[in-house]
């Protein structure tokens, strides 16, 4: 093979010209990398599924039921987190409420939480505006 700019000899493959360094126009690419191929148990679950999962989560008995089959699944370890870290939300939910009625009723103010919640639920069932 010669160089068609110059016409020196060159070496089959190459990709330059030894002698005037012009492109002969061969490339040697790197082979491309294999796809990555995640396993089906760290499959990244996508924003539509936490919200669709957090959606069922909320229905009450079904929902508590989805919660203790997968917390415990082993089929996708990110849904699982998920379930776990759900929990954790409900327990600290669960934490705040008992401390809030834990120091109404520790100052007496009981009554007064319950008379603004019978209110609220009054106006509710009423259709009035709050």
């Amino acid at each position: 093979m010669n160089c068609p700019v110059c016409g020196a000899p060159v070496k089959e493959g190459t990709a330059f010209c030894e002698s005037c360094g012009a492109n002969l126009g061969i490339s040697k690419r790197a082979a491309a990398p294999a796809a990555i191929v995640i396993p089906k148990e760290y499959k990244p679950l996508g924003p539509w599924a936490y919200i669709g999962w957090s959606l069922v989560y909320s229905i009450p008995i079904v929902g508590f039921i989805f919660l203790i089959v997968n917390s415990f699944r082993k089929d996708n370890l990110n849904r699982r987190n998920y379930t776990r870290s759900y929990w954790c939300a409900l327990l600290i939910v669960l934490i705040l409420l008992a401390l809030t009625f834990g120091i109404a009723a520790a100052t007496g103010s009981m009554d007064e939480l319950m008379q603004i919640f019978e209110n609220s639920f009054e106006q509710a069932q009423s259709g009035l505006p709050y």
